[in-house]
């Protein structure tokens, strides 16, 4: 069925049901306008201007895929957006002007949220340069060589929570979540599984306020969205 975004808006949860929400994978742009930057644990931290973070968007439906394909082009809604970038965190302050978020899609990224003075704050976070390389399985048996991979991945989302904790634990000491911060980190070990290769986070200004949620991308055309914020996932997803 055609995309409804008042729907959407309302409840995504029971809307999207097993749909998967596929945003654009779009990396920063020139068109971008940086009010700030800074460096932290091995990413630089851009500040981006709220009043030009934003594009209008279409909504195809692909019903074979089970899916919402998102692209920056149509009618559907108007959105803050967020990008994304080797070893960048990108910073946005939201404001009341839209009624939508969306972010770049993610496959190894963390995303941080939070509020200050009652206005969400979100952060995607991308850390590639101290990721150990995936180790060469050559000569091995079926079961050596997933013996392997699982324990490189392991290795891998240490690093990734251990990068994006950090970060978000910056953030709330330099006062960019308000003075009594409640934030939410996304790390890829919520989302990376063996059922599952990648995620989207969006967020919906409703009448009780902001709710950011992320659709997990899952095998067999499944899609799983979970609330991130500002009711935080006690534990991680069963997909």
């Amino acid at each position: 069925m055609a995309f409804n975004a008042q729907s959407f808006l309302a409840d995504p949860k029971t809307y999207l049901g097993t749909r998967r929400f596929l945003t654009p994978g779009n990396r920063s742009d020139s068109s971008l306008d940086i009010s700030g930057r800074s460096s932290a644990f091995g990413m630089e931290i851009i500040t981006v201007n709220n009043a030009s973070s934003f594009k209008t968007y279409g909504a195809t439906d692909n019903t074979q895929a089970n899916s919402y394909d998102i692209s920056p082009a149509g009618d559907a809604f108007t959105g803050f957006w967020l990008p994304w970038n080797d070893d960048k965190a990108f910073v946005l302050h939201l404001t009341d002007k839209y009624s939508y978020f969306i972010t770049a899609k993610m496959n190894s990224c963390g995303f941080i949220v939070g509020e200050k003075d009652g206005i969400p704050v979100a952060v995607h976070a991308n850390i590639t340069a101290s990721v150990p390389d995936p180790p060469s399985t050559f000569g091995m048996g079926k079961d050596e060589a997933t013996e392997l991979g699982r324990s490189h991945q392991s290795n891998v989302n240490a690093v990734y929570k251990l990068a994006y904790g950090n970060l978000a634990a910056k953030l709330i000491s330099d006062g960019i979540f308000g003075a009594k911060p409640n934030v939410s980190v996304m790390d890829p070990e919520f989302y990376l599984t063996a059922k599952s290769g990648s995620a989207s986070v969006f967020g919906v200004k409703q009448s009780g306020g902001w709710k950011f949620f992320t659709n997990i991308h899952c095998v067999g055309n499944k899609g799983v969205t979970i609330e991130l914020w500002p009711n935080q996932p006690k534990t991680l997803p069963v997909l």
